[in-house]
Protein backbone atom coordinates (compact mmCIF):
# COMPACT_ATOMS: atom_id res chain seq x y z
CA UNK A 1 0.00 0.00 0.00
CA UNK A 2 2.80 2.43 0.86
CA UNK A 3 4.50 1.76 -2.45
CA UNK A 4 1.23 2.59 -4.24
CA UNK A 5 1.10 5.94 -2.43
CA UNK A 6 4.44 6.90 -3.97
CA UNK A 7 3.10 6.63 -7.51
CA UNK A 8 2.37 9.95 -9.23
CA UNK A 9 -0.03 10.31 -12.15
CA UNK A 10 -0.17 14.10 -12.34
CA UNK A 11 1.25 15.00 -15.77
CA UNK A 12 2.19 18.51 -14.66
CA UNK A 13 4.28 17.14 -11.77
CA UNK A 14 6.04 14.73 -14.12
CA UNK A 15 6.75 17.51 -16.63
CA UNK A 16 8.35 19.59 -13.86
CA UNK A 17 10.77 16.78 -13.04
CA UNK A 18 11.68 16.31 -16.72
CA UNK A 19 12.18 20.05 -17.20
CA UNK A 20 14.45 20.30 -14.14
CA UNK A 21 16.60 17.18 -14.62
CA UNK A 22 19.61 17.72 -16.88
CA UNK A 23 20.35 14.05 -17.56
CA UNK A 24 19.05 10.52 -17.20
CA UNK A 25 20.07 6.92 -17.80
CA UNK A 26 19.13 5.20 -21.07
CA UNK A 27 18.78 1.42 -20.82
CA UNK A 28 19.42 -0.45 -24.08
CA UNK A 29 19.32 -4.19 -24.67
CA UNK A 30 22.54 -5.86 -25.71
CA UNK A 31 23.42 -9.44 -26.60
CA UNK A 32 25.82 -9.70 -23.65
CA UNK A 33 24.97 -7.12 -20.96
CA UNK A 34 22.34 -4.35 -20.91
CA UNK A 35 23.91 -0.99 -21.80
CA UNK A 36 23.28 1.91 -19.42
CA UNK A 37 24.10 5.28 -20.96
CA UNK A 38 23.99 8.65 -19.12
CA UNK A 39 22.61 11.30 -21.47
CA UNK A 40 21.49 14.91 -21.50
CA UNK A 41 17.95 15.11 -22.81
CA UNK A 42 14.94 17.27 -23.46
CA UNK A 43 11.34 16.08 -23.28
CA UNK A 44 8.85 17.60 -25.72
CA UNK A 45 5.27 16.48 -26.19
CA UNK A 46 5.41 12.68 -26.55
CA UNK A 47 9.14 12.47 -27.31
CA UNK A 48 12.47 12.57 -25.54
CA UNK A 49 15.41 13.81 -27.59
CA UNK A 50 19.12 12.97 -27.24
CA UNK A 51 22.12 14.11 -29.25
CA UNK A 52 25.71 13.01 -29.85
CA UNK A 53 28.29 11.98 -32.42
CA UNK A 54 27.20 10.25 -35.61
CA UNK A 55 29.37 7.23 -34.76
CA UNK A 56 29.62 5.47 -31.42
CA UNK A 57 28.60 2.41 -29.46
CA UNK A 58 25.44 3.85 -27.95
CA UNK A 59 24.02 4.94 -31.28
CA UNK A 60 24.88 1.64 -32.95
CA UNK A 61 23.13 -0.18 -30.10
CA UNK A 62 20.16 2.16 -30.42
CA UNK A 63 19.76 1.23 -34.09
CA UNK A 64 19.90 -2.50 -33.33
CA UNK A 65 17.77 -2.45 -30.18
CA UNK A 66 15.28 0.44 -30.41
CA UNK A 67 13.02 -0.69 -27.54
CA UNK A 68 14.47 1.14 -24.52
CA UNK A 69 13.82 2.54 -21.06
CA UNK A 70 14.92 5.94 -19.78
CA UNK A 71 15.16 6.78 -16.07
CA UNK A 72 15.37 10.27 -14.60
CA UNK A 73 15.99 10.81 -10.88
CA UNK A 74 15.76 14.13 -9.04
CA UNK A 75 17.51 13.56 -5.70
CA UNK A 76 16.40 15.34 -2.54
CA UNK A 77 17.72 15.13 1.03
CA UNK A 78 19.40 12.04 2.42
CA UNK A 79 17.94 11.19 5.83
CA UNK A 80 20.50 9.60 8.18
CA UNK A 81 19.42 6.82 10.51
CA UNK A 82 19.91 8.95 13.65
CA UNK A 83 17.05 11.20 12.54
CA UNK A 84 14.83 8.30 13.65
CA UNK A 85 16.83 5.95 15.90
CA UNK A 86 19.81 6.45 18.20
CA UNK A 87 21.39 3.08 17.38
CA UNK A 88 19.88 1.18 14.44
CA UNK A 89 21.08 1.92 10.90
CA UNK A 90 17.87 0.59 9.32
CA UNK A 91 15.87 3.87 9.09
CA UNK A 92 18.43 5.63 6.85
CA UNK A 93 16.82 6.60 3.53
CA UNK A 94 16.92 8.96 0.56
CA UNK A 95 14.11 11.22 -0.64
CA UNK A 96 13.64 11.60 -4.39
CA UNK A 97 11.45 12.04 -7.43
CA UNK A 98 11.84 9.61 -10.33
CA UNK A 99 10.31 9.23 -13.77
CA UNK A 100 10.59 6.03 -15.80
CA UNK A 101 9.82 6.13 -19.52
CA UNK A 102 9.62 3.31 -22.04
CA UNK A 103 9.50 3.64 -25.79
CA UNK A 104 11.14 3.17 -29.15
CA UNK A 105 14.15 5.01 -30.51
CA UNK A 106 14.38 6.41 -34.02
CA UNK A 107 17.13 8.34 -35.73
CA UNK A 108 16.08 11.88 -36.64
CA UNK A 109 17.05 12.68 -40.24
CA UNK A 110 14.65 15.55 -40.92
CA UNK A 111 16.60 18.80 -40.56
CA UNK A 112 13.61 20.72 -39.22
CA UNK A 113 12.97 18.23 -36.41
CA UNK A 114 16.68 17.92 -35.70
CA UNK A 115 17.14 21.70 -35.42
CA UNK A 116 14.02 22.04 -33.28
CA UNK A 117 15.22 19.29 -30.89
CA UNK A 118 18.67 20.84 -30.52
CA UNK A 119 17.19 24.30 -29.92
CA UNK A 120 14.90 22.87 -27.22
CA UNK A 121 17.93 21.23 -25.62
CA UNK A 122 19.83 24.53 -25.64
CA UNK A 123 16.86 26.38 -24.11
CA UNK A 124 16.79 23.82 -21.31
CA UNK A 125 20.52 23.61 -20.56
CA UNK A 126 21.48 27.21 -21.46
CA UNK A 127 18.32 29.21 -20.68
CA UNK A 128 20.25 32.50 -20.58
CA UNK A 129 20.70 32.31 -24.35
CA UNK A 130 24.00 33.66 -25.64
CA UNK A 131 23.79 31.93 -29.04
CA UNK A 132 22.02 32.29 -32.35
CA UNK A 133 18.87 30.13 -32.33
CA UNK A 134 19.29 26.81 -34.12
CA UNK A 135 17.24 26.69 -37.32
CA UNK A 136 17.43 24.32 -40.25
CA UNK A 137 17.67 27.21 -42.73
CA UNK A 138 20.41 29.06 -40.82
CA UNK A 139 23.72 29.45 -42.69
CA UNK A 140 25.49 29.05 -39.35
CA UNK A 141 23.97 25.64 -38.66
CA UNK A 142 23.26 24.01 -42.04
CA UNK A 143 26.52 22.07 -42.19
CA UNK A 144 26.74 21.60 -38.42
CA UNK A 145 23.38 19.83 -38.38
CA UNK A 146 24.74 17.23 -40.78
CA UNK A 147 27.58 16.44 -38.36
CA UNK A 148 25.49 15.71 -35.27
CA UNK A 149 23.19 12.80 -34.49
CA UNK A 150 19.79 13.33 -32.90
CA UNK A 151 17.70 10.43 -31.63
CA UNK A 152 14.05 10.63 -30.64
CA UNK A 153 12.49 8.29 -28.12
CA UNK A 154 8.79 8.00 -28.97
CA UNK A 155 7.10 7.31 -25.64
CA UNK A 156 4.83 4.33 -25.08
CA UNK A 157 4.69 4.30 -21.26
CA UNK A 158 5.52 6.76 -18.50
CA UNK A 159 5.35 6.38 -14.73
CA UNK A 160 6.63 8.34 -11.75
CA UNK A 161 7.34 7.88 -8.05
CA UNK A 162 7.87 10.65 -5.52
CA UNK A 163 9.29 9.70 -2.12
CA UNK A 164 8.86 12.89 -0.12
CA UNK A 165 6.95 11.76 2.95
CA UNK A 166 3.48 11.71 1.42
CA UNK A 167 3.16 8.05 2.47
CA UNK A 168 4.22 8.80 6.05
CA UNK A 169 2.44 10.03 9.18
CA UNK A 170 2.19 13.66 10.20
CA UNK A 171 4.53 12.99 13.13
CA UNK A 172 7.13 11.50 10.75
CA UNK A 173 7.02 14.60 8.55
CA UNK A 174 7.23 16.93 11.55
CA UNK A 175 10.31 15.11 12.83
CA UNK A 176 12.02 15.12 9.43
CA UNK A 177 11.23 18.78 8.80
CA UNK A 178 12.58 19.76 12.21
CA UNK A 179 15.81 17.83 11.59
CA UNK A 180 16.25 19.19 8.06
CA UNK A 181 15.69 22.77 9.21
CA UNK A 182 18.34 22.26 11.87
CA UNK A 183 20.86 20.79 9.40
CA UNK A 184 20.13 23.56 6.91
CA UNK A 185 21.87 22.42 3.71
CA UNK A 186 20.60 23.88 0.39
CA UNK A 187 19.04 20.55 -0.59
CA UNK A 188 17.37 20.42 2.83
CA UNK A 189 15.54 23.70 2.14
CA UNK A 190 14.35 22.38 -1.23
CA UNK A 191 13.19 19.18 0.43
CA UNK A 192 11.31 21.04 3.17
CA UNK A 193 9.46 23.04 0.54
CA UNK A 194 8.42 19.95 -1.42
CA UNK A 195 7.39 17.97 1.68
CA UNK A 196 5.14 20.84 2.76
CA UNK A 197 3.67 21.32 -0.72
CA UNK A 198 2.87 17.65 -1.31
CA UNK A 199 1.43 17.23 2.17
CA UNK A 200 -0.82 20.27 1.68
CA UNK A 201 -2.01 18.99 -1.71
CA UNK A 202 -2.71 15.54 -0.25
CA UNK A 203 -4.90 17.15 2.43
CA UNK A 204 -6.79 19.23 -0.11
CA UNK A 205 -7.93 16.20 -2.11
CA UNK A 206 -9.18 14.22 0.88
Amino acid sequence: MRRHKLEIEDSLEIEKVLAKAEWGILGINNSEFPALVPLNFVAHKNCVYFHGALAGEKFELAKKHPQVSFLVVDAYAQLPSYFFDAKAACPATQLYKSVLMKGRLRMVYNDEEKASALQLLMEKLQPEGGHEPIRADSELYKNRLKGVAVIAMDLEERSAKFKLGQDQTESWRENVCRQLAKRGCPVDHQTLSEIARLAAEAKSVR
